[in-house]
């Protein structure tokens, strides 16, 4: 057997083989250039910028801190004497505004303004108009409701008619009366039929009698009679059989005919004593005249709304007083009474009365224990040559706390017609009359002190050294009382009651320095 695969032949590997050159043969290394050495050193000067402001951060901690001793401010309470009547007490910055507040004058129904007859700073009376809305729909409205009405009264005027009708049949049954009538007519026919029907059946008795003798006489001379003669007896005969048998039928049918006739009549005696139908339709037209009014009240109803919301189309005053702001302007939408509208959507504008106004001022809170109710105060702005004069009326709920002051309310007495609200003014409270509050109050007022060997004089400021919340210290500069003593100063301003002060170890202290501190065993005066 023949073998029929090819002989494998050995494979040459030498022409893969590659031929380095050698060093000789290798070209000059290139030097790097400056792109590579600013891409190697950038990295590394981020991580050395890094390194250094965490080190930075950090110093404070490595760093040990200054070790110093603290001491807190020395308070002392004083009594502050009443002061006369009149006598100024503090002053504080205010502005005018209306009192109680402004008024809006607002759109009492959604609309479109067509037109403003107002601007700011006119005088307008109660009930002046102020502004005008799209009336188109409502005065559809209205006419729709004033047809619906006329609709309903002519309903009512019917039921009315009708009720009268039921009350007139209910008082006079004459309808009833006549089927009575009607009754005992027919109970009448009835039984004087009944009465003469015996004489009725005698009388066909005889009739059949007479009859029967005719046709057996003819029957008997039949012979010498013609035929048509028996015939006719003999007919004759037979209808007076049939009448006198007709009659006999007829008195028991008048038996129950008369039954009848009688319980009808007493029925009709029953409805006409009852008259329930008759009640029943007084009744129902009673209950139509009740919905037909009630129907009509409706309809007025509709056409008064009709005409209040087409009244609404005209904006009004609600009093007598100068237009403070316009607020909405020709095609501004208003949004009425719509409980999904703002509290501006349908203010037109607002108003105020130029002879009530009041200061809102802001009273510091050291002055605030000095304000009492009804007090007097002098009132000045740059709008008037002369002070106005004014009285306290409360003050606000809330403090401020950015301005650290409390809102007092101050009514401006016989305001002239100069005075605008958001004027800014200067207020100054005097001391009440002692004779109509005969204890006076007496005032406690806390008194911050501070030993003069803290005190030191930099940047042309008294200045002392105190303890931050975060553990540092910081110069502050403060404002000592011109009539403090020796020992102690009086700090007016700079220092709250709980500061620390930095007594011992501030040689070394700068700015900001992170101290140690420990409070002083001995204590000051």
């Amino acid at each position: 057997m023949s073998n029929d695969n090819p002989a494998p032949t050995s494979l040459d590997l030498q022409g893969l083989a590659r031929t380095r050159p050698t060093t000789a043969d290798q070209p000059p290394r290139r030097p790097a250039s400056l792109g590579t050495w600013a891409r190697r050193l950038f990295p590394l000067l981020i991580v050395a910028l890094f390194v250094s402001l965490l080190t930075w951060a950090l110093r404070d901690h490595w760093l040990p801190a200054v070790e110093v001793t603290v001491i807190p401010v020395v308070t002392s309470t004083s009594q502050d004497q009443p002061h006369s009547a009149g006598t100024p007490l503090f002053q504080a910055a205010g502005w005018i505004e209306p009192r109680p507040s402004a008024v809006k004058a607002t759109a009492l129904t959604g609309g479109i303004v067509t037109e403003v007859f107002v601007v700011a700073g006119q005088d307008v009376t109660a009930g002046q108009p102020v502004a005008q809305l799209i009336d188109t729909d409502a005065r559809l409205e209205l006419r729709r409701a004033e047809a619906v009405r006329d609709l309903r009264q002519a309903e009512l005027d019917q039921a009315r008619a009708t009720a009268d009708a039921a009350a007139q049949r209910l008082k006079y049954p004459v309808h009833l009366q006549a089927e009575v009538a009607q009754g005992e007519a027919a109970l009448a026919r009835s039984e004087i039929e009944a009465a003469k029907l015996p004489f009725l059946l005698q009388a066909a008795r005889s009739q059949v009698d007479f009859a029967e003798k005719l046709w057996q006489n003819r029957a008997a001379a039949q012979e010498s009679l013609a035929g048509r003669l028996v015939d006719e007896a003999r007919a004759q005969r037979d209808s007076a059989v049939a009448d006198w048998e007709e009659l006999q039928q007829r008195q028991q049918h008048l038996t129950v005919e008369q039954t009848a006739l009688r319980d009808h009549l007493a029925a009709v005696q029953q409805k006409l004593t009852l008259q329930v139908g008759e009640h029943q339709a007084v009744a129902e037209a009673s209950a139509q005249v009740a919905a037909a009014r009630a129907r009509l009240l409706e309809a007025e109803v509709a056409v008064e709304h009709a005409a209040l919301v087409l009244e609404r189309m005209i904006v009004r005053a609600p009093l007598s007083g100068r237009i403070l702001e316009r607020l909405a302007e020709p095609g501004s939408s208003l949004m009425g009474l719509d409980s999904r509208g703002g509290h501006q959507s349908s203010a037109v504008a607002t108003l105020y009365d130029p002879a009530t106004l009041q200061v809102r001022a802001d009273v510091r809170l050291e002055d605030y224990a000095q304000v009492v109710p009804d007090q007097e105060v002098k009132i000045e702005t740059a709008s008037c040559p002369t002070p106005l004069r004014g009285q306290v009326l409360l003050s606000t709920s809330t403090a401020n706390i950015q301005k650290n002051t409390v809102e007092v309310k101050v009514a401006i007495l016989d305001p002239p017609a100069v005075l605008r609200p958001e004027m800014l003014v200067t207020a100054t409270f005097l001391a009440p009359n002692t004779t109509s509050n005969p204890t006076p109050r007496v005032t406690a007022a806390r008194r911050v002190l501070i030993p003069q060997q803290l005190v030191f004089t930099a940047q042309g400021q008294t200045q002392v050294w105190v303890l931050t919340h975060d553990q540092r210290a910081e110069p502050r500069a403060i404002q000592v009382s011109q009539s403090s003593n020796q020992e102690l100063l009086e700090v007016t301003a700079g220092l709250q009651l709980t500061d620390k002060l930095i007594v011992d170890g501030r040689e070394n202290l700068t700015p900001g320095t992170r101290v140690n501190p420990r409070p002083q065993q001995n204590t000051l005066p």
